[in-house]
């Protein structure tokens, strides 16, 4: 008999710097605006929604997206509710994530579904999609306040 311990889907998941720090600021944002109950039940459903798309990358829901890379996939977190137990009323954020070669699942970005992708997107080289000409600084410069 075997002792070693069986593989989790968690064990697959590698979250990029970017990930790690739009979660903690999900995580601030979320305690700040709804209290910690609230954030502990996103909490759970990011972790349910991690733990599908490490199951099954092209999991229902999930979708390709070569304009933000190749290889590069997108799966809302709202697709997720039904697998936990835990109550979130609008859940409100994306997964960006491609599977490596060693059959890793990298997490690129966890951005909310307001925000453009391709704007916040890291590809596989981890870096930012290419944008077109006239889009980005000009653009931005008439939201200011």
């Amino acid at each position: 008999m075997d002792d070693a311990k069986a593989s989790s889907p968690e064990d697959r998941l590698i979250f990029s710097s970017k990930a790690r720090s739009d979660l903690r600021e999900i995580r601030t944002f979320t305690r700040q605006t709804f209290g910690e109950a609230a954030t502990e039940r996103y909490d759970a459903l990011l972790k349910q929604a991690f733990i599908d798309i490490a199951k099954n990358v092209t999991r229902p829901g999930s979708r390709i997206r070569p304009e933000l890379g190749q290889g590069i996939y997108s799966y809302h977190i709202a697709l997720s509710k039904d697998r936990t137990k835990e109550t979130v009323k609008n859940p409100r954020h994306f997964i960006l994530y491609f599977e490596s070669r060693d059959d890793k699942i990298v997490v690129s970005r966890v951005l909310h579904d307001s925000r453009d992708l391709k704007r916040h997107a890291i590809d596989r080289a981890g870096k930012a999609p290419t944008r077109n000409p006239g889009h980005g600084r000009e653009r931005d410069r008439g939201r200011e306040r």
